[in-house]
């Protein structure tokens, strides 16, 4: 029998160093893929984030545009309908001076005629017939001509005239017409303005009398303009704006006035555009006032 070769220690010391040099250096390189691996998830993470971040604001700036096309369809929606109240108000009106003007024209027309036919009864001249058989018509008279005669050396015969008589007339009575006077009613008195609501005396809430009654005027479409022309309708030279209940607080009654439209060089606020009197879509927690300087 032939024994089996042994190994000695330096040889298993020899593996044993190779294995771990082995393992050694395989662990390093797994260390160095797991790092570049670690490295390029974080890398994903952070640009995937970061488009999160960009996609949110964007997102918020879309909804802050839309919010703000929002408002002012509303707006541009609000001034559309104070227009339709405005332009329905205003052909309400024109049809009623158009009505007006219609029967004013009709009663020229009819006093005209009278006229006309009061002035054919005056020249027309009289019948005949009716001449003959009435008595206070002169009738005409017939005058008889003296024939002429010629001289004879001997005698003249005298020629005589016959004398006409005229029969009397009489004068048709005429009966006066009566004129009545017409009526006078009298005139309304005319709107007035003032300030109210502040102790100051060139400040205030805008109030308007109209039809016997105290009331506001709206601040929509209420500028620099139509703060300007109160301020010099009251005496002032000039004017701001000061709106809403917070200035001079809220008012009552009507409000009588609402989308004005002042170019500032009218003498009067009621020479301005407007809804018309009482035409409004506000409240009083609207009304406007101004601080005049």
């Amino acid at each position: 029998m032939t024994a089996k070769p042994s190994l000695t220690t330096c040889q298993v010391t020899c593996f044993i160093l190779c294995v771990f040099l082995f393992v050694g250096s395989t662990h390093g390189h797994l260390q160095e893929e797991w790092k570049k691996y670690v490295d390029s998830q974080l890398l994903y993470l952070r640009s995937e984030i970061l488009q999160y971040v960009k996609d949110h604001s964007f997102i918020l700036n879309t909804l802050r545009a839309l919010n703000w096309h929002l408002l002012t369809l509303r707006k541009d929606i609000k001034q559309l309908d104070a227009g339709r109240r405005i332009l329905k108000v205003q052909m309400e009106y024109s049809l009623t001076n158009v009505t007006k003007h219609v029967d004013s024209i009709e009663e020229k027309l009819k006093d005209l005629e009278e006229i006309i036919a009061n002035h054919q009864q005056n020249t027309v001249g009289p019948d005949v017939d009716t001449l003959e058989g009435s008595e206070t018509v002169e009738k005409p008279v017939q005058t008889t001509t003296a024939k002429p005669t010629t001289a004879k050396p001997t005698t003249q015969k005298p020629t005589t005239q016959k004398p006409t008589t005229q029969a009397p007339t009489t004068p048709k009575p005429t009966t006066p017409k009566p004129t009545t006077a017409e009526p006078t009613t009298p005139k309304p008195e005319g709107p007035k303005l003032r300030l109210a609501g502040s102790s100051t005396g060139n400040g205030g809430r805008v109030e308007v009398y109209h039809n016997g009654q105290w009331g506001t005027v709206c601040a929509d479409n209420f500028e620099r303009f139509e703060a300007t022309v109160v301020c010099k309708m009251l005496g002032f030279s000039g004017g701001t704006i000061r709106v809403y209940k917070e200035s001079f607080g809220a008012g009552s009654g009507p409000i009588w006035l609402s989308n004005l439209g002042c170019r500032g060089d009218e003498l009067s606020l009621f020479d301005c555009r407007s809804g018309g009197w009482g035409v409004h879509n506000c409240g009083h927690y609207e009304d406007a006032g101004v601080q005049c300087n």
